[in-house]
């Protein structure tokens, strides 16, 4: 299962097997106040902040064991439409229905703060993707987004090919363990002729 290397210097394929971890390194200086630990704090919680654009929450990790219905992902989203101060989602691990994923892709094509992004479970798949990719391609404030894991085939590989020729803003791109192939990865090297900004995609365990 090999990975596809792309020619152009600028590009680097990584290829290292290396954990995810979602949690905040306890001396990393960004704010954690959005991590969720017990009842700490609830999606209500996190809307409210987010609609008065609290200066304070930064960073938002939803941890795998908090219990998510898709009216808490919608409300979420339009929370963070308008934000301007939450640059990091870590949403991984969780389940989300066709209509949370139009959430999120709706709120990716509006938002211009969102800096880090990771969603979804195994289970997200092509399709999940692709209800996706729209919002990426709008997007130009994500630097990084996480889907490793995610259960993605070639057959995502032109809806992520045809976000990254429109998204100029992205550097890092995690595809790590998934079933793209060597055919997937041809169409996605194909499109960074089209996108300057990207310096690392993430192919390993494909």
């Amino acid at each position: 299962r090999g990975a596809v290397a792309c020619a152009r210097p600028a590009f680097l394929l990584c290829l290292l097997f290396a954990g995810a971890c979602e949690a905040l390194s306890p001396l990393d200086p960004r704010p954690v106040a959005g991590m969720v630990w017990g009842a700490r704090a609830g999606s209500a919680d996190w809307c409210h902040r987010l609609r008065a654009n609290d200066a304070a929450f930064t960073s938002l990790l939803v941890m795998r064991s908090r219990a998510m219905e898709t009216k808490d992902w919608v409300e979420l989203c339009a929370a963070l439409a308008d934000n301007t101060h939450l640059c990091e989602l870590k949403a991984s691990s969780h389940a989300l229905s066709a209509e949370a994923l139009a959430a999120f892709c709706d709120m990716l094509a509006k938002n211009g703060a969102l800096e880090r992004l990771a969603l979804g479970d195994a289970e997200l798949g092509d399709a999940g993707v692709a209800a996706i990719c729209p919002g990426l391609a709008a997007n130009r404030a994500l630097q990084e987004v996480e889907l490793d894991y995610k259960g993605l085939t070639a057959a995502s590989a032109p809806a992520l090919a045809g976000a990254l020729k429109e998204n100029c803003g992205l550097a890092e791109l995690e595809l790590s363990d998934n079933g793209i192939g060597s055919l997937g990865g041809v169409v996605l090297a194909k499109a960074l002729a089209r996108q300057s900004s990207l310096n690392v995609l993430s192919l390993a365990g494909n």
